[in-house]
């Protein structure tokens, strides 16, 4: 894995980061993945300082102690945009990706991850990016990226699955299930392991999760349309529909 400083350039594919919805790289239809892009565009905030700007002269007389008053603070949102670029190596057909990003404040950041045996679903996989991170699967290992610098925050290579869907909710908590499991993995923002949960009794083949109004999350499944589990986040007891 490696982290280079370059000029970026933006993807050809855009599409907006959410804190809750599906995957864009469950696909299973052919044995064998091709190459593309995907590019994000997100916001984060933070507290930036700004220093103080001294008043009119006409203020002054209206207010003499005001040049005793302290630097302000205020909250300002930054969008940063990240590019995750798949691809296959043409000398060893293993695949990789590179992932890229620009903030508005001009940092300018790559990161090349590790190369993997193609299967039939991507080992290699953009998962989401909230709060200024960009989630990452490594062949199995969820990565936690900087989205401002591309430095890794955290690891954690529990998963161990490929062909994900997945979702974050309000904590930045990550929610996870690999298409050939029947499990349902939790990592916190900090990179710990909430829950594994084996919720799905007969289904197989999760295809989305997503978070419904009353912030439950809802898993529904390719081997039947009608199918559906049901996951309280406060207690993790679920519903098989």
């Amino acid at each position: 894995m490696k982290k280079t400083n370059v000029t970026f350039t933006m993807a050809t594919i855009i599409c907006m980061a959410a804190l809750t919805g599906c995957s864009a790289n469950v696909t299973v239809e052919t044995p064998t993945a091709s190459a593309g892009t995907i590019a994000v565009t997100s916001s984060s905030s933070e507290a930036v300082s700004e220093p103080y700007v001294a008043p009119s002269e006409a203020e002054n007389k209206e207010e003499s102690k005001v040049e005793d008053k302290e630097e302000s603070t205020q909250t300002v949102a930054e969008e940063f945009a990240i590019s995750f670029d798949y691809k296959i190596d043409e000398s060893t057909g293993k695949e990789y990706a590179i992932v890229s990003g620009m903030g508005d404040r001009g940092s300018c950041w790559t990161y090349e991850t590790g190369k993997f045996d193609v299967g039939q679903c991507n080992s290699v996989e953009y998962l989401s990016s909230p709060a200024g991170r960009v989630y990452v699967n490594e062949g199995g290992t969820i990565v936690a990226l900087d989205a401002y610098d591309g430095s890794v925050i955290w690891e954690n290579s529990t998963y161990q699955g490929s062909g994900s869907v997945s979702t974050v909710d309000m904590n930045d908590n990550l929610y996870l299930s690999s298409y050939f499991d029947s499990t349902l993995l939790v990592i916190d923002k900090d990179g710990n392991v909430v829950q594994n949960l084996a919720c799905y009794g007969d289904y197989f083949w999760p295809a989305c999760m997503a978070f419904d109004q009353e912030d439950m999350l809802v898993i529904t499944f390719d081997c039947d349309e009608n199918a559906s589990v049901t996951v309280n986040p406060k207690d993790f007891t679920y519903t098989i529909n």
